[in-house]
């Protein structure tokens, strides 16, 4: 009796290992292909994503005392990886507005109603209307930094210039 309990046993788990080894192996070989799919698919999510928030910190960093920032956008993204190293090009789009305070008191306003200037009016009703920025921008996202280009070619070819964001802060100095 012991002996036909072993074999059934020994039978059954025979059964169990054939029926499943062919139908796992060719389950394992999908799942294999899939993942790795997922995986480069993931990749440049990251990479864009990683962009987005980089680019927004530096935003907030550079205008907030500036402007009410309303959020950012990251359009025609486009992105090539080469040796750990993302080469990224995008539009980019600030949404901004005037922080909410007076349009009378701000100078170039206040000016402008004191000279009777014509375009007073203009300057008033535009002030606290949102805003948009748009620049293209060629990211090289490296493994310990990112370095930020801008298109200074109005027409034609693309001629990338390396640029900070607050070098698009217009300020009397500039």
């Amino acid at each position: 009796m012991k002996k036909l309990g072993i074999i059934l046993v020994l039978v059954f788990v025979l059964i169990n290992v054939s029926s499943c080894s062919s139908s796992q192996e060719a389950n394992n070989f999908v799942l294999v292909s899939e993942v790795a799919e997922k995986n480069d698919a993931q990749d440049k999510v990251d990479n864009k994503e990683y962009l987005e928030n980089y680019m927004w910190e530096e935003t907030k960093e550079t205008f907030s005392q500036y402007y009410e920032l309303l959020g950012c956008k990251i359009e025609n993204y486009k992105e090539e990886v080469k040796n750990d190293v993302c080469d990224a090009i995008f539009d980019y789009k600030i949404y901004y507005q005037n922080f909410d305070k007076d349009p009378d008191i701000v100078p170039y306003i206040k000016e402008a109603k004191e000279n009777k200037d014509p375009n007073y009016n203009t300057y008033y009703k535009e002030y606290l209307k949102k805003q948009e920025m748009n620049i293209s921008i060629r990211a090289l996202k490296y493994p310990d930094e990112i370095i930020l280009y801008t298109d200074i070619s109005p027409k034609g070819e693309s001629v990338w210039e390396e640029f900070q964001m607050d070098d698009l802060v217009i300020s009397n100095n500039n």
